[in-house]
């Protein structure tokens, strides 16, 4: 028989969105074991699936179920009386014993980078928090949040903890660098903007943005 498990995920944002069977099919949530069978004297290989834990909300926000693949550093949750995918959660290493997620990251991201590698090459935004908790930061309008190990805002080497993506639920409308509003022309065409698709309130914006900027394009 011919197996149902697809190759590999090749960038994990192409599932928001899509059933979560589409997504559970693919080879990382599945291992090889090896099988002696009453009567026989080889060993056969079976695929079966990875561990997973399951946790409903019941009550707050969001209300649905969270899939958790610990050993491959992801969650992913769908909400409540649905199969679709509304966010997918990865997670680095040791983190709420979470192993390191071994997906491609996006905009070029790896788990070594710290919170200055993020601004640096998606921006600003100014929905973002610290000081109390951790630092956070989410671009709703490229459907990514980062978490962030400290504290400080001023702690330029704060480590990533977690990612979650999800669907934009905007344009951007703030400037990536200052937050004053977007430049736009009349009829709606942003009028600086950077080959990776960060929009700035005016071309000095971008200028500046630019000496520091690393580029995701390409």
């Amino acid at each position: 028989m011919e197996s149902s498990i697809k190759p590999n995920i090749k960038d994990i944002k192409d599932y928001i969105g899509r059933d979560i069977q589409d997504l559970l099919r693919a080879s990382i949530f599945f291992k090889i074991i090896k099988k002696r069978k009453e009567g026989k004297k080889e060993e056969e290989e079976e695929e079966v699936m990875i561990d997973q834990d399951v946790y409903q909300t019941k009550s707050g926000s969001p209300m649905g179920t969270f899939r958790n693949f610990r050993s491959k550093g992801l969650s992913v949750f769908t909400p409540q009386n649905s199969d679709i995918i509304e966010f997918i959660t990865l997670y680095n290493e040791d983190i709420e014993s979470y192993r390191m997620c071994p997906l491609k990251l996006p905009y070029k991201l790896e788990w070594k980078h710290k919170n200055q590698d993020v601004v640096r090459r998606l921006g600003d935004s100014k929905n973002k928090g610290g000081g109390s908790i951790p630092v956070w930061i989410n671009f709703e309008h490229m459907g990514i949040s980062f978490q962030f190990l400290n504290n400080d805002w001023a702690d330029s080497a704060n480590p990533i903890t977690h990612i979650t993506i999800f669907n934009p639920s905007k344009q951007q409308t703030d400037c990536s660098l200052c937050l004053r509003p977007v430049a736009k022309a009349k009829d709606g065409t942003v009028l600086a903007q950077c080959l990776c698709g960060l929009s700035f309130c005016s071309s000095a914006c971008l200028d500046d943005f630019k000496q520091y900027h690393l580029c995701t394009f390409g």
